[in-house]
């Protein structure tokens, strides 16, 4: 199967997902991608290949996200935190120049 015609369903074998993913076959292994096994062999429906893919790159865009909203959250606390203090620093002050 030199030529991978990928616009039909077909079962794939492990070579052959691992060439489409640009993986080797041991990361293809491990990654949890469901499987048939015929006998030794173990094939790959291209269907559910494609589909795993789009998962892992949708799983990837939301922990990218969080990420971001975690750095923004961050810096807010942050700002809130230099706000107080300069809040207090400025009651501090008035309560010093009433006290004088």
């Amino acid at each position: 199967m030199n030529n991978l015609d990928l616009t039909m369903d077909v079962s794939l074998s492990r070579r052959n997902a691992a060439k489409i993913l640009d993986v080797c076959l041991t990361v293809l292994d491990r990654a949890g991608i469901p499987n048939i096994r015929v006998g030794k062999r173990v094939l790959y429906r291209r269907s559910i290949l494609l589909a795993w893919l789009e998962e892992q790159e949708r799983k990837q865009r939301v922990q990218q996200e969080l990420t971001q909203y975690q750095k923004l959250l961050e810096g807010s606390r942050k700002f809130e935190s230099v706000t107080s203090a300069m809040a207090l620093a400025e009651a501090a002050s008035m309560l010093t120049k009433k006290g004088a």
